[in-house]
């Protein structure tokens, strides 16, 4: 007996539903495109439970006649293709014809149409792959899907699923890019019997942004559209200065479909080079035209990824399209205008003393720190520049960071100050020979340390605010977000849910710079989509949020008495890693006498 043999269609289809559909919002995916293709122009969702128990999706569009509704729960049965030259023009969403037996084969499955030309609608019953009826029912022209018991018959699949907030999530920001990508059709989402989405016909691209993003969004946007040869581009673009922490709105169509392509998100990415701080994103809704022989959307088993036959080409369009709308005049914002940083409460060191007379005393030499630290005088200018020669070469290397911590523990009593180069570094004599400290990296250290230490031990001061500030999120940040509240409040971050996607902030650690907080728990709000729930690994969520802090800490304090450089260097001392800063960057460097004395030729 032959050990190789065909699987029967339950089977085939099965398999094809686990590259197709990974979890309900594919559903929902690959049924409104089905509705796009139909010509709907009014699409009603319905999802309960995250969509793991159920599903509606029903449109107005052309419908099926009681022959196509058989034919479509074949595999490979479609209405957008006939040959193999049709690929290579394909401008509908979908044209393989898996996406319906696929999601019949691991659910419940009712399907009901109807063509304008007949009276009543077909409807079919599909339980796990198994046919169970066909019979005539009423209902207007259109389609409507009902998918109940998600992988129902694949237990294995469920498991795999996240809760159903985080589904649900999926869901609205896919319906979300869709209304962007469709302005002609309505949208409506309806979940756990509740309408929480409305978005209707819009005659323009402006209106459905200002429909779903609102005002602000709206207003720091302009637009854009150019033509070159088949390429076209069209759309809307935040204007210089305003950026985002993540991609979450710069959305890409390309000939109608909404897709996550890499070559054109680093394209837009790439406009703003020098319009946006290097790491955040601008906001993009963006349309390319191109000839569908020039791209390959058969890449994908969801076709969430295109292919074009010319990236360069492409690359090059968008950058230039971009790049010329951000400099007209009518884009010009004053997000560059400097002001002065509001003070705030530094716990590491002492406010800065008042300015007071200096007196200059008389340079000897058997006195060398005769001279104050803190004042500008000729008979120093040969000695800064020596010092400046000394910063400008490579810094020494240790064998290991606790050689030269294990090195210095003992010996830091006897550090001297000398002075204080430009509120940058500090220059102390050691036994050694002379040590460069950094002032922010020091700080940096410290800060990162305390911080950590209070989150360890849940003993983290917190400040109610005076104003609670508003913030809102887009549907799948808001609810990562919200999964983590309580794992917030027990450190000291009070946010509370102030409506759908929207949310207060009560309370922060005092640590928190005047004028950082929404920063702050936005950055927290992205950690939270990328990571999941924060009690599995509290640890790794404790570093994030130190190095959060640190990096939206305002500017700090330079030392402004020698008291104060030595009580920074000390603290410093008394960290577990004091040679470096958190994010890598060296605290400090020491150079021996026998460097220096080489320098001289002695």
């Amino acid at each position: 007996m032959t050990k190789i043999h065909v699987l029967p269609d339950n089977v085939v289809n099965q398999i094809a539903a686990g590259e197709v559909i990974e979890r309900p919002v594919a559903v929902v995916k690959e049924l409104i495109e089905n509705s796009i293709d139909a010509g709907s122009t009014r699409i009603e969702v319905e999802f309960r439970s995250g969509g793991k128990n159920y599903i509606r999706i029903e449109d107005n569009g052309c419908g099926m006649t009681e022959e196509e509704v058989l034919l479509c729960i074949e595999r490979h049965a479609t209405s957008k293709i006939k040959e193999v030259h049709d690929l290579q023009h394909v401008m509908s969403f979908g044209f393989r014809g898996e996406a319906i037996p696929s999601i019949a084969s691991i659910s419940k499955f009712t399907l009901q149409s109807r063509p304008p030309e007949a009276v009543s609608g077909t409807e079919i019953f599909i339980n796990g792959g198994k046919f169970i009826h066909k019979r005539a029912c009423g209902m207007p022209v259109g389609t409507r899907i009902e998918v109940s018991h998600l992988f129902s018959s694949v237990p294995v699949r469920r498991k795999f699923l996240k809760s159903d907030k985080t589904e649900a999530a999926q869901i609205t920001q896919l319906i979300r890019i869709y209304a962007i990508a469709h302005p002609e059709v309505s949208f409506t989402l309806i979940e756990d019997g509740k309408k929480v989405f409305r978005s209707p016909i819009c005659n323009t691209l402006n209106e459905r942004v200002l429909n779903i993003f609102g005002e602000e969004i709206a207003n720091s946007i302009i637009q854009i559209n150019a033509s070159e040869g088949t390429l076209s581009l069209s759309g809307l673009v935040s204007k210089p200065g305003i950026s985002r922490s993540n991609k979450q709105e710069m959305i890409t169509v390309v000939n109608g479909r909404p897709v996550d392509c890499r070559v054109f998100n680093f394209a837009i990415v790439e406009s703003y080079f020098s319009f946006i701080p290097k790491g955040r994103y601008p906001i993009a809704f963006l349309f390319l035209q191109i000839d569908p022989a020039a791209i390959d959307v058969n890449v994908h088993p969801a076709k969430r990824e295109i292919r074009f036959r010319n990236e360069p080409l492409l690359r090059s369009f968008i950058v230039k399209t971009i790049q010329q709308s951000l400099h007209l005049p009518s884009s010009l914002t004053p997000f560059f205008e400097k002001k002065d940083p509001i003070p705030s409460f530094d716990p590491l060191l002492p406010p800065p003393a008042l300015p007071q007379p200096i007196h200059i005393q008389t340079l000897s030499v058997s006195s060398p720190r005769a001279i104050s630290p803190f004042t500008k005088t000729e008979d120093t200018t040969q000695y800064k520049k020596f010092i400046n020669n000394v910063l400008q070469e490579k810094a020494p290397s240790y064998a290991s960071k606790s050689t030269f911590l294990e090195k210095n523990e003992k010996s830091f009593l006897n550090w001297k100050f000398i002075c204080n180069l430009k509120n940058e570094n500090g220059l102390f004599e050691t036994q050694e020979g002379l040590l460069f400290l950094n002032w922010r990296a020091a700080h940096e250290r410290i800060a990162y340390d305390q911080i950590l230490s209070s989150l360890l031990e849940k003993n983290t001061p917190s400040q109610p605010l005076l104003f609670p500030i508003p913030v809102d999120f887009d549907p799948v940040t808001a609810a990562a977000l919200e999964e983590n509240l309580e794992f917030l409040l027990q450190h000291g971050i009070e946010v509370n849910p102030f409506g759908r996607n929207l949310f207060r902030i009560e309370a922060l650690p005092i640590w928190i710079s005047t004028g950082k907080e929404e920063l702050f728990v936005r950055q927290l709000a992205d950690f939270s989509r990328e990571y999941g729930i924060f009690i599995k690994k509290p640890e790794a969520v404790y570093d994030q949020i130190a190095q959060i802090a640190i990096a939206k800490a305002s500017n700090f304090l330079s030392p402004t008495t020698p008291s104060d450089a030595t009580t920074l260097a000390s603290k410093l001392m008394q960290c577990k890693n004091a040679i470096v800063s958190p994010t890598g960057k060296p605290t400090l460097f020491e150079t021996s006498l026998s460097e220096i004395n080489r320098k001289f030729n002695t």
